[in-house]
């Protein structure tokens, strides 16, 4: 397995997509096809895998965070993630395990609006009604993937038998779920599993299903909110796009300039350095690379902290100048 040795290397790897743009398609694609799975090349599969990522791409929606850019940075983090997995958990994990965190990076968000559940709850919206209030726009995204899986043209699983269909369709419909940090049930059920195992060994067992999906599970969400443990001029990039999001979503500012501040500090500190100080509790990646993050974390936190009242102002008058 390829391992991340510098800030550079795990942050650069946004860079990457940045030149991949015009071939998004081919670049989810060229790094799909290393997986052992697609090796068996009967039925076409190639061909129904890069109709499926296209029809993909095609159903993510131009929000300026919510995009298949964001899509593709979490795929893209969830390779390096995987391949910084430990060598006391890394043979845990079979092909069907690393197809199935692939797909639920590439599809986690796709037919996004923009935006977050809590804005569709209690407006009579018909996402919101469909899926009772639960982790609406996860739901949606899974439905709409399994929609596409269920035609002929799309199905790159085919070469899988029954039993492996069922454990794939488990694994994602976990994983994306798991994307809703927001859901507390499944939270107290990810804290249940990880503090039995700790109790147990210390670490979580990825010989158990239930501590193997925990694990893929904080896996996906790092790579979700990847962008606050990369390098500081990511974290930025990332910032204002979530920012302008908003912005659209309000029909202005996403509340004051202090509003966002604090918002985005309680995010870092809430969500990405919890998520990681998680992960870390796991003990599933090499302590090098939890040192990265952790690390990365805490100076975009001390930047933020200090540049932030200024960029806020600055994306807030480049904005009222598009419009």
């Amino acid at each position: 397995m390829a391992k991340i040795h510098s800030a550079d290397d795990w942050s650069n790897l946004y860079m990457e997509l940045e030149k991949a743009d015009n071939h998004p398609i081919n670049y989810a694609f060229n790094e799909c096809i290393k997986l052992q799975y697609f090796q068996n090349k009967d039925n076409d599969v190639e061909t129904k895998l890069k109709n499926f990522i296209s029809e993909i791409r095609d159903n993510y929606q131009e929000n300026y965070y919510h995009s298949f850019l964001h899509a593709l940075h979490v795929f893209k983090s969830s390779i390096v993630l995987w391949n910084n997995l430990c060598n006391r958990v890394c043979f845990d994990f079979t092909h069907i395990d690393h197809l199935a965190i692939l797909i639920s990076a590439l599809i986690h968000d796709v037919c996004h609006p923009g935006g977050f559940n809590s804005l569709l709850i209690g407006k009579n919206n018909e996402l919101a009604n469909m899926y009772n209030d639960q982790s609406i726009l996860e739901n949606h995204s899974l439905t709409f993937a399994f929609e596409l899986l269920s035609q002929n043209q799309y199905n790159f699983l085919i070469n899988l038998s029954d039993k492996e269909v069922q454990q794939f369709r488990k694994i994602v419909i976990e994983l994306v779920l798991g994307t809703d940090i927001g859901n507390d049930i499944r939270n107290i059920y990810l804290n249940a599993v990880s503090e039995k195992y700790d109790k147990l060994y210390g670490s979580i067992d990825t010989e158990q299903q239930d501590g193997k999906l925990v694990a893929m599970t904080y896996l996906l969400r790092c790579a979700d909110v990847c962008a606050g443990m990369q390098s500081n001029e990511v974290s930025w990039i990332w910032a204002e796009r979530f920012y302008s999001e908003c912005y659209t979503i309000f029909n202005g500012p996403p509340g004051t300039i202090t509003d966002t501040y604090t918002n985005q500090i309680i995010h870092i500190k809430n969500n990405s350095l919890k998520l990681v100080q998680q992960i870390i509790k796991l003990k599933i990646l090499h302590t090098s690379f939890e040192e990265l993050i952790l690390n990365n974390i805490n100076n975009n936190l001390a930047s933020w902290k200090e540049h932030a009242q200024s960029k806020i102002t600055y994306w807030k008058n480049k904005l009222n100048n598009t419009d």
